[in-house]
């Protein structure tokens, strides 16, 4: 009986021993379980983060890419500052048969009216020059012209034109020979009946005429010389030539022009710019081509 008992007794310890190794057991898994999931969980936030921040350098390199980008805007901005302007020409005329014909018309006829160029001659001294001239063939007399004029002492810059009965000529006291581009001007107002020759914007002379000029003949208008009889060759150079309707100085002093823009007022203008062949346009569209005798083109500043 005794044994009987000792042996289950021994029994329910066995079982109990097992009972308690396999609670102990799972306790363990869950335990283990909780601690992975807590190990994952924080090894992924570093890890996210970490994500984050990589995708933030990116974008950051990427804005100094689009900076770059900017640089490149600026480069292209400096080639476009770095453009030269073009290229101004004037037109060289050897003072021996060289002349430019602008064209034939009626021009100028008992009107106010301005020609005007710049010019930088080579001849001060040797005749009349004609800068710009409008002349009737018959009868022949200059209606309208811009001249060098060698004076009774010296040469001067001259405006003259026939007013019907006579030819009236303002020309300045004296006109050194220049080093560089000189700009000359005469201005004539039909309500007064005054012309005015400027040298560089100043009033050098004024004169009466008793009328306008042209009284009705068709004119024909050559630059650098007379056009009906091939003299008074002009020997230099002539640019920007403008001749227009209107008085437009009448005071004693303005600042020139250096390139002309045409106007309401603006009966012709030739810039001279085209750097090669034998016509040179009007600016205003007013006038056909002008044909260019024997005169070169040169590059100025």
């Amino acid at each position: 009986m005794k044994a009987s008992f000792l042996a289950l007794a021994g029994v329910l310890i066995s079982i109990i021993v097992a009972l308690s190794c396999s609670s102990s057991g799972s306790g363990g898994d869950d335990d283990s379980s909780v601690d992975d999931d807590s190990s994952v969980d924080d090894d992924t936030s570093p890890a996210d983060d970490d994500t984050v921040s990589d995708d933030d350098l990116v974008d950051d390199d990427t804005i100094d890419d689009d900076t770059t980008d900017d640089d490149t805007i600026d480069d292209d901005t400096s080639a476009d500052d770095d453009t030269s302007p073009p290229v101004n020409y004037a037109l060289y005329f050897d003072g021996v048969d060289d002349s430019v014909v602008l064209g034939t018309g009626n021009w100028l006829h008992n009107v106010s009216y301005t020609v005007e160029a710049w010019i930088k001659p080579e001849n001060p001294d040797d005749g009349y020059l004609v800068i710009v001239g409008g002349v009737e063939s018959s009868p022949y007399h200059h209606d309208f012209v811009l001249m060098l004029d060698p004076g009774p002492a010296a040469r001067s810059a001259a405006g003259s034109h026939w007013d019907g009965s006579s030819t009236t000529v303002i020309g300045t006291s004296n006109l050194a020979a220049p080093t560089d581009y000189i700009h000359v001007a005469f201005s004539y107002d039909n309500s007064t009946h005054e012309g005015a020759i400027y040298v560089n914007g100043v009033r050098e002379n004024v004169g009466a005429f008793s009328a306008g000029p042209g009284q009705g003949g068709v004119q024909i208008v050559s630059v650098g010389a007379n056009y009906d009889d091939g003299s008074d060759y002009f020997k230099g150079f002539i640019d920007e030539v403008r001749i227009s309707n209107a008085a437009r100085y009448t005071g004693t002093t303005f600042t020139p022009e250096h390139r002309f823009e045409p106007d309401a007022f603006t009966v012709g203008l030739w810039h001279f710019d085209e750097g090669s062949g034998d016509t040179t346009e009007d600016a205003t569209g007013n006038h056909s081509e002008a044909t260019i005798y024997g005169a070169t083109w040169e590059a100025v500043k």
